[in-house]
């Protein structure tokens, strides 16, 4: 008899569900037809992506998540990026920035990145509130970053500490 392995892939770290599709299913077919011609779908491993970093702790690991291609801000927020090495982070406690890891298709490990870009704390404020939104970050964290401000009410507590001093934002090395 035969038969279709489906493996579901929804966790990190522990086992995905499978589960058998028979040739007797009414829906076989239909199923095997739609895989055949998916050539053109890619699994987001096999996409670039972002890799993102909201630098913020000292002593623990910052919170770090991933944006994939197929996010609709994701060539939005890849334009908004400084050029690689143009900016750095500042050495301070608290929120600093982002460090962004440019990853290629298939690549997890950040050695393997296409590039590393840092956006320093008040670069562009709306890069930094784009970037964010797409971290699905708690409540304290919200507020290191932002403090007891609300990043939608124009007022942004971030914008006038760096745009002061952007002379700074070089780190001599």
């Amino acid at each position: 008899m035969k038969y279709m392995k489906i493996t579901l892939c929804v966790f990190s770290g522990m086992p995905d569900p499978e589960y058998m599709i028979h040739s007797k299913d009414p829906d076989y077919k239909r199923i095997e037809g739609l895989l055949l011609t998916a050539g053109s779908f890619q699994l987001p491993s096999e996409m670039e992506y972002m890799k993102v970093w909201l630098c913020v702790f000292s002593g623990m690991p910052d919170p770090e998540y991933n944006i994939e291609s197929k996010d609709p801000d994701y060539n939005r927020i890849k334009s908004m990026l400084p050029e690689e090495g143009s900016v750095h982070l500042h050495s301070a406690l608290g929120y600093r920035g982002y460090m962004i890891f440019i990853m290629p298709p298939g690549k997890k490990k950040i050695k393997e990145r296409l590039s590393m870009i840092e956006v320093p704390r008040g670069y562009n404020p709306d890069l930094e509130n784009l970037l964010f939104n797409k971290g699905e970050l708690d409540e304290e964290i919200r507020n290191m970053v932002y403090g007891d401000q609300n990043p939608r009410s124009g007022q942004d507590p971030r914008s006038g500490f760096d745009q002061e001093s952007k002379r700074h934002l070089h780190r001599d090395i």
